[in-house]
C-alpha cells in the first residue's frame, strides 16, 4: 500500500509540474496542456497545443521564431547601412533543411521600403502616394500586381489582386526546391472596404461574392465577425489591447499568450492551437 501511494503522489507530481512548467512558462512546440483562462468575463479551462513561439528583444525586434510546421528560424537584428538606404535581415533556418544563412535586403528610403528581394530570386517594388500610403505593389515570383485606393481620410477602401495561379506555390517551391514550371491562368482579385464613423473597418467584399462584417467595441478592437457563408470569429484581447484568444465556428480555433519583461515589454508570444 505504502509503495502504491508513492507512486501516485510521484505521478501526481509529474502531472502537475508538466501544467505548471505549460502556464507562464515557454512550452516546447508541439506540447499539449490545459489553461484557464478568461473569456468575455468568464473563466474557461481550454485544452492546448503549442504551435508556435516568438521571441523578441527589448527595441521590439523578432530575434527567434520556433513554429510546429516550419522549424527554428533565428534572426540577427536588421543592419542599417548610413552609405546607401539598405535594411538586409540574416536568419537560420534549421528545421527545414537549410545549412546556409538566408537573407532579405530591403531599400527604403525613409520608413518607406521601395524594393525588397532575398537569396530565393524574389523580389518586389513599392510606390507610395503624397501621403505615404502605398498605391502599388508587384512582385516577380508568380507575377503578381496589386493596387490600393484610401479615401479621404487615408483608409483602404480598393484592393485589386492580379496573380498567377500555378502548379505549385512559391512557398512548397522554395522549401522543396521544386522548380515552378508552368503558369495555368491570371487570378483577379477585387476587394471593396466600408468604415463607420470611427474609422472601424465594418464591411468588405469581393468579386468572387465573399462578404464579411465586423464589430468593434469601445476601443476600436473587432470582437465579432460573421461571413455570408455563415462562418463566425469572435476576438478576446488582453489589458494592453493584445490578441489573445481568436474562436472559430469553422475551422481552427487560437489562443494567444503574451508574457512580458517587467510588466511592460513584450519578451514571447505564445501561440496555441484549441484542441476541440
Amino acid at each position: 500500500m505504502k509503495k502504491f501511494k508513492r507512486v501516485m503522489l510521484s505521478l501526481i507530481l509529474l502531472i502537475s509540474f508538466f501544467f505548471i512548467n505549460c502556464l507562464g512558462n515557454i512550452p516546447d512546440v508541439g506540447s499539449k496542456c490545459h489553461k484557464e483562462v478568461n473569456i468575455r468575463g468568464k473563466h474557461v479551462l481550454l485544452d492546448l497545443q503549442c504551435i508556435r513561439v516568438e521571441e523578441y528583444d527589448k527595441d521590439g525586434f523578432e530575434i527567434y521564431v520556433n513554429d510546429i510546421e516550419y522549424g527554428e528560424k533565428k534572426l540577427i537584428k536588421p543592419k542599417r547601412s548610413l552609405k546607401k538606404p539598405e535594411v538586409t535581415i540574416y536568419y537560420e533556418n534549421g528545421k527545414s533543411g537549410f545549412d546556409r544563412e538566408m537573407w532579405i535586403e530591403k531599400y527604403s528610403y525613409g520608413n518607406l521600403i521601395h524594393t525588397e528581394k532575398d537569396c530565393e530570386g524574389y523580389e518586389a517594388w513599392y510606390e507610395y502616394d503624397s501621403n505615404g500610403k502605398l498605391i502599388y505593389r508587384r512582385q516577380s515570383v508568380e507575377g503578381g500586381e496589386f493596387w490600393y485606393e484610401y479615401n479621404s481620410q487615408n483608409d483602404l477602401i480598393f484592393e485589386k489582386k492580379i496573380e498567377k495561379v500555378t502548379k505549385e506555390s512559391h512557398a512548397i517551391a522554395v522549401f522543396t526546391r521544386t522548380p515552378i514550371e508552368s503558369i495555368l491562368r491570371d487570378k483577379m482579385i477585387k476587394i471593396w472596404y466600408e468604415y463607420d464613423n470611427k474609422r472601424n473597418m465594418i464591411h468588405q467584399k469581393d468579386n468572387k461574392k465573399n462578404e464579411s462584417w465586423h464589430e468593434y467595441d469601445n476601443k476600436g478592437k473587432r470582437i465579432h465577425t460573421k461571413t455570408n457563408n455563415n462562418i463566425e470569429i469572435w476576438y478576446e484581447y488582453d489589458s494592453k489591447g493584445n490578441l489573445i484568444y481568436e474562436k472559430k465556428s469553422v475551422g481552427k480555433s487560437y489562443f494567444y499568450e503574451n508574457i512580458y519583461e517587467d510588466n511592460r515589454i513584450l519578451k514571447y508570444k505564445i501561440t496555441y492551437k484549441i484542441i476541440e
